[in-house]
């Protein structure tokens, strides 16, 4: 049986350590998103700057999430094998490097290069930390959870209306100059991971009885990846995972453009842009919260039918404030998805291979979200509207809303 730790002290007494995994993880996060999701206050720069078209731009944000969502099954692999410190020192080289490349870039080619980087950088962070503190807390996983994915939304809160501060005082180039400075503090974070508590083989079976309510798990699961891909479950999950992100990543992309579009000044814009992750943070960790008491399953369905009432809300909007409530909102369904999605991939499929298993099924969401972005771009470039697109990604919510109710727990191959 699964012998419950408290998540407050360590057997000897003093403060328990997976808490200060937590707050470096958060320190990392925090940089990482930040540096990828403020991507939308620098479209219309470069439009500006070189006359690209929006679909062309939309293409350098889908390649960094192809290599944040497909390198993720690489570094979700390294860190269940050799723990989370290495792919996080890498993450912060990689971003670091991407950054400066980006302010040095002159043709699209060049700003694809420095986003996939940028992109890579990012896969070392989301699989290692989340699978990390999987292992280190049984009982508040929902707020560890949530609390880490706090990071990921308080990332873009900060650096996109400070982006576009910089932006509109000093240019694009010596921003990204800025952010790259930012991203020597991943590094240093690094040295304060541990991959796993002392009593790590007691937690890394899940048996009948857990302390989620509502849902109850079979005995003994723990997939490895081999096995995980022959599961119903598995590709359920990766479905959801697919149409939540194609609608996530349209909106996260593009709502800056969006909003100066509808006659958003620019900076009113991106805190548009930053109301996303701000409700994205609340959501995270109450929600997170939430799923400790009612599940994850229903927490998910709930993140995800808010974040597709919200797109539709975004169709129709007329007015600063109705952007800002909406906005909002969807971010609360957001940051929602964000804490369930590694918390079901955990007490569904196990935990001593979650890495390699969450970094797979969140490729299906990179890919969702690449397409998306470009789809979304696309329209826009045909249309002059944003409208159909966010229609399409409205659909794709509900139809991963209608996924979740099919996802069983498995049983074991064994």
């Amino acid at each position: 049986m699964t012998t419950y730790r408290d998540d407050t002290v360590t057997s000897r007494g003093t403060g328990f350590y997976g808490w200060i995994i937590v707050a470096a993880s958060i320190l990392v996060t925090t940089i990482a998103f930040g540096s990828g999701y403020s991507f939308g206050v620098f479209i219309t720069p470069w439009r500006e700057t070189f006359g690209w078209t929006t679909t062309a731009i939309s293409a350098a944000y889908s390649i960094c999430l192809f290599f944040y969502t497909g390198m993720g099954v690489l570094a979700g692999w390294s860190a269940d094998r050799y723990g989370p410190k290495a792919a996080v020192m890498t993450s912060g080289i990689l971003i670091g490097s991407g950054l400066v490349l980006t302010s040095q870039v002159i043709a699209i080619w060049q700003l694809y290069i420095s986003y996939a980087l940028i992109g890579m950088g990012m896969s070392c962070t989301y699989s290692p930390l989340m699978t990390t503190v999987s292992r280190w807390f049984d009982q508040r996983r929902g707020l560890a959870l949530g609390i880490i994915g706090s990071g990921i939304s308080a990332g873009p809160l900060i650096a996109a209306p400070v982006a576009k501060w910089l932006i509109s005082g000093y240019g694009w180039r010596p921003t990204f100059l800025a952010m790259a400075c930012a991203s020597t503090f991943i590094i240093a974070a690094a040295f304060m991971l541990k991959k796993r508590p002392p009593d790590d083989g007691e937690l890394l079976t899940i048996n009948t009885k857990n302390s989620v309510r509502g849902e109850t798990l079979t005995e003994s699961i723990n997939f490895t990846l081999k096995e995980a891909v022959r599961t119903r479950v598995f590709w359920l999950l990766c479905g959801v995972f697919f149409g939540v992100g194609f609608g996530l990543q349209m909106v996260i992309a593009h709502i800056v453009a969006y909003g100066e579009g509808r006659g958003l000044p620019p900076v009113v814009a991106a805190i548009v842009l930053s109301a996303v992750t701000g409700g994205s943070i609340a959501g995270r960790i109450l929600l997170g919260m939430v799923s400790d008491r009612i599940g994850r399953k229903k927490t998910l369905a709930i993140s995800i039918f808010l974040e597709a009432s919200m797109i539709v809300g975004l169709i129709v909007a007329t007015h600063p404030w109705m952007f800002f409530l909406i906005a909002a909102i969807f971010g609360f369904g957001y940051g929602g998805h964000g804490t369930q999605f590694p918390a079901l991939i955990g007490e569904t499929l196990g935990l001593r291979h979650m890495g390699a298993i969450l970094g797979t099924a969140v490729f299906f969401w990179g890919i969702g979200g690449a397409l998306g972005t470009v789809i979304a771009g696309y329209v826009f470039d045909i249309t002059h509207s944003y409208g159909a697109a966010f229609t399409m990604g409205v659909i794709a919510m509900l139809m991963a809303l209608a996924t979740t109710f099919f996802v069983k727990n498995p049983k074991s191959l064994s």
